[in-house]
């Protein structure tokens, strides 16, 4: 991997380039909480360095990217966990991601900044159209992010924004919140988000109606907060300062441009100017390099989704929804919606009719949404959402008992960090034969367990050690965690360098780094901080 550095093996503009924005993750405290260790010398703890399933939580995006062919990646980040992130993408110990050319940009600790903010300041950074992700998206091995980037690309329409839904699971005491999405399920466009919980009315435009009246408003869906952006939606970052937060402010207004006719008349020649047809961009990064043109290939595919070769009829949609005419009904917003025609501009400057007024630029959101039977997506934002994301690294990989052939102490070594799929277990002489750990469980590398220890359903990390008749069940134990003799812990997440005294019980707990829980204490439902607490 690449660090701040920009390749020379080529020249040309990437098709897209990623930011990573990985926050101080107040809402995961005490995890994050900073660690003071002896004379009084702090260190940071970066939320996009916390472990799930023993993998770092940044190696999940940037693997999706990877995977997805984007090679130019930006990770923001506060200040102080720069060092300790430049550490780990570059460390070989951590496996290293080749293709991707990362760089690190920072905001003062103390800077208070939205996401919106955020990209209006390292603006400059990018050339092209942007991919971006929160650090904390854990997607499923059946979801490729090239699923979201070829929505975006395939669209006619060419888009202002492609968003990534994902099919939400029990609702849950303490999960995410609600979210209400307007959309156009036949033809894929995200037509309204919410720009706060949702309250016991959902307060909708006329307009809204009249653009599309076979609108769905479901909560099925949570948002992934992956987006891909066109590149003129950063200038118009630049025009629009009040918008701060991508979630609250940049989406919800994105979707309401495509009904208000004043707001696309403003706006529209910024958000569609400087054509860079994302089929012929697309076209320029493939291995086939075939000399298509944009237009025969638009022309296609418009063909194609219209589901007949012959079908070139091009329907002004909107000018066909504000005729004078019978206003939609209150069931249309329910009801499967009809096949409409789709109208299509085959390159972006098309779409701006020449003589015409800029109310009629076609500005689109589009979308896609994983559904729950594709594999279960989640979010680590939250204490009970990372609790989640470590249990369901559970079933991508499973502990291997020590009876099994092991690999080797050096082995081992050279891979701190378990994989999906892969864990790396202690050799057979860390982990006691009289031990009981279920095939549920994960072990890291260097960990040692005492005998009639029994450990089930839980993620333990690297260089742990694990006294004698201890009993673990539901918990995370994050690296160098201690627990003594005679521990009881049930539904806990031990952050690193935590020690459990012996015969002391948690459960439903969460401890900060460095935290001792002392001998023979009882804790429940509690969040542990250093401070609260004599290191010993």
């Amino acid at each position: 991997m690449n660090i701040g550095q920009t390749s020379s093996s080529s020249r040309k503009t990437p098709e897209f380039q990623a930011v990573i924005l990985a926050g101080p993750g107040t809402n995961l405290s005490p995890l994050t909480q900073d660690y003071t260790r002896g004379h009084g010398i702090k260190e940071t703890v970066p939320k996009c360095l916390l472990p799930i399933g023993n993998r770092a939580m940044l190696s999940y995006p940037l693997a999706w990217l990877e995977a997805a062919g984007i090679t130019e990646v930006v990770i923001v980040c506060p200040f102080s966990h720069r060092s300790l992130i430049s550490h780990f993408v570059h460390s070989e110990s951590h496996g290293s991601f080749p293709s991707l050319n990362v760089k690190i940009e920072t905001l003062e600790d103390d800077e208070s900044m939205g996401t919106a903010d955020v990209l209006r300041e390292f603006s400059g950074r990018f050339q092209a159209d942007l991919v971006v992700l929160p650090c904390d998206f854990i997607p499923p091995p059946e979801l490729s992010l090239s699923t979201l980037l070829d929505a975006y690309r395939m669209d006619t329409e060419e888009p202002m924004l492609a968003a990534l839904l994902y099919e939400r699971g029990e609702v849950v005491k303490d999960g995410p919140p609600l979210f209400i999405a307007g959309l156009n399920e036949k033809t894929k466009t995200l037509l309204h988000v919410p720009t706060e919980e949702p309250q016991d009315d959902l307060q909708l435009r006329m307009s809204l109606m009249w653009k599309s009246p076979h609108v769905r408003f479901t909560s099925r869906y949570l948002s992934a907060h992956v987006y891909v952006l066109k590149r003129n939606v950063l200038e118009l970052l630049s025009q629009r300062t009040d918008i701060s937060s991508i979630k609250e402010d940049l989406i919800p207004w994105l979707c309401r441009t495509q009904y208000r006719r004043a707001t696309r008349r403003k706006y529209g020649p910024t958000l569609v100017k400087q054509g860079g047809n994302p089929q012929s961009l697309a076209l320029a990064h493939s291995t086939i390099q075939r000399a298509v043109k944009g237009n025969a290939l638009a022309t296609h595919r418009l063909k194609y989704m219209n589901g007949s070769p012959g079908n070139d009829e091009e329907g002004d949609l909107e000018s066909e929804l504000m005729s004078p005419q019978s206003p939609p009904t209150s069931s249309a917003a329910t009801s499967e919606p009809a096949s409409p025609r789709i109208h299509a501009s085959l390159m972006a400057l098309d779409a701006q009719p020449k003589g015409g007024s800029e109310a009629d630029i076609s500005l689109r959101c589009t979308y896609v949404a994983h559904k729950l039977d594709n594999g279960v997506a989640t979010r680590a934002n939250t204490l009970k959402t990372y609790f989640e994301a470590n249990r369901l690294s559970l079933k991508e990989g499973s502990y291997v008992a020590p009876s099994v052939h092991q690999p080797s102490t050096a082995a081992a070594a050279a891979n701190l960090s378990s994989t999906p799929g892969n864990p790396t277990a202690p050799p057979d002489q860390l982990i006691d034969r009289r031990a009981q750990i279920s095939s549920d469980s994960l072990i890291g590398a260097s960990t040692r367990v005492g005998e009639r220890t029994s450990i089930k359903k839980t993620v333990t990390g690297s260089h742990c050690t694990i006294g004698k008749g201890v009993k673990i069940s539901g918990c995370v134990l994050m690296d160098f965690v201690v627990v003594k003799d005679g521990a009881k812990l049930d539904n806990t997440i031990l952050s690193r360098h935590v020690v459990v005294e012996e015969k002391s019980t948690a459960k439903d707990c969460e401890a900060a780094t460095g935290v001792v829980l002392a001998a023979g204490g009882e804790y429940k439902g509690e969040r542990l901080e250093q401070f609260d607490y004599d290191d010993e």
